[in-house]
């Protein structure tokens, strides 16, 4: 009895070491159209592809490589999970709503998406793992939501760029980046872990960013764009063609920021900077929305061209706006309650109120009608030919150096007020002042 008993545990400890190896190196392809968790869909090979048998089981993580070939369609109409998927092209793999294809790191590409290969539905794709490879090739369709749940996953270069026609979700602690092309998001992002190294294009209507950006090429497409979220962005370069808004929640802090020519911030937006910002605004932006410099230093780079505010700017108490390059024309109106600091400013706007500290040595009005309002100081004031300026009852000039050249003038009625150790340098040509 004892014997048999040996012999019986015997056989069955070999038949499970028999069975977990069997499943372990089994490799699947499809045969026919059909759902991923029906036999009949697949056939399987247990001496890596030499000889193939109807599967007996379907394929999952457990599973060797698993190709789905063409013309076949294979549905996912349960919870699976599987790696090292290969979708051939002229093949499709549809996911059912509701239902999620999760795709687990192991050896080499994870999920590779032929040239001509579909991935659909309305179910998601989610990647889980510390490294989960994806390959999509010239011509592949993804056009599903993809949700990177944890680790990392990365695309890797195919020589093409990927583009994600589906729903974008980036869980907090999860990582996406991209080792090749440029990858295209052309549904809603949205990220709450880290969109990493690698160049990314924004080609979505919505791109919302709650968690950070460290990648240092993000980039908004030809089209309408609104960011939004709570979290952090190290690049932004707005393309030509771009118009991009920004939602209310969105505050900029030490991000490089570029605007290509012909760029555009839309008009009923505003740009909120914190920390140490730089926008770098090349000819033929079009920056219409509202700057708000809430805190910290922003800085205009220079690009061998005046950057060209149209729309509001807005410098909160204890922020810096500064201009590293050609001077700055504020066309928009302008409320200072901080300080407008190194570089070159043209007042272009009808009304400039400043309750903070203009310590910039080149401050000057334009061809224009302006109004000067405001409690706060100026290190220097220059009215240049063909500006007409009135000051505010509120304003006193006090310690400022204010130079009146040919052809500018001071409005018939209006007030310069001056305290403290004031100078005036006025040059000949017509102008009217009262004092």
């Amino acid at each position: 009895m004892k014997t048999f008993l040996h012999a019986t545990f015997f056989f069955l400890f070999t038949f499970l070491l028999s069975v977990n190896a069997f499943s372990a190196n089994e490799q699947f392809r499809s045969i026919a159209s059909g759902n991923w968790n029906s036999n009949s869909t697949w056939q399987m090979s247990t001496n890596n592809g030499s000889t193939w048998i109807a599967a007996t089981r379907t394929p999952n993580d457990s599973s060797n490589v698993i190709t789905v070939r063409s013309p076949n369609t294979v549905t996912v109409t349960v919870n699976v999970n599987a790696d090292r998927l290969v979708v051939d092209g002229g093949a499709t793999v549809s996911i059912s709503n509701g239902i999620t294809l999760t795709i687990l790191d192991s050896s080499g590409t994870d999920l590779n998406v032929s040239s001509n290969a579909v991935i659909s539905g309305t179910g998601t794709v989610r990647t889980q793992g510390a490294d989960v490879t994806l390959s999509l090739s010239s011509n592949s369709t993804f056009n599903v939501a993809l949700n990177i749940n944890s680790g990392k996953c990365s695309t890797i270069n195919t020589g093409y760029s990927p583009i994600f026609k589906g729903l974008m979700i980036i869980d907090q602690g999860a990582t996406m980046q991209n080792d090749g092309q440029p990858v295209r998001f052309e549904e809603n992002v949205t990220n709450n872990g880290t969109l990493g190294n690698g160049a990314f294009l924004i080609a979505c209507a919505l791109f919302t960013n709650n968690g950070s950006v460290t990648s240092n090429s993000l980039n908004t497409d030809t089209a309408a764009h609104t960011i939004a979220g709570t979290g952090s962005f190290s690049y932004l370069t707005i393309l030509s063609g771009s118009v991009v808004s920004f939602a209310s929640n969105l505050k900029f802090n030490g991000t490089s920021i570029v605007i290509n020519t012909g760029g555009t911030i839309a008009n009923s937006t505003t740009m909120k900077t914190e920390g140490n910002t730089s926008l770098t605004i090349y000819s033929g932006v079009n920056f219409n929305g509202t700057l708000n410099v809430i805190s910290g230093t922003t800085a205009t780079i220079n690009t061998g061209y005046s950057p060209i505010f149209k729309g509001l700017v807005i410098i909160d108490q204890g922020a810096t706006m500064q201009n590293d390059g050609q001077p700055v024309r504020l066309e928009g109106n302008v409320t200072n309650n901080g300080n407008i600091g190194n570089g070159s400013f043209y007042i272009a706007c009808p009304l400039f109120t400043n309750n903070g500290s203009v310590t910039s040595s080149s401050l000057n009005t334009d061809t224009a009608a302006h109004t000067i309002a405001g409690t706060g100081s100026f290190s220097y004031l220059t009215i240049l030919p063909g500006s007409v300026v009135s000051f505010a009852a509120n304003l006193k000039f006090n310690g400022t150096y204010i130079t009146i050249n040919t052809g500018g003038t001071i409005a018939n009625a209006t007030t310069m007020k001056t305290e403290g150790n004031t100078s005036l340098t006025i040059y000949s040509g017509e102008t009217s002042m009262e004092h």
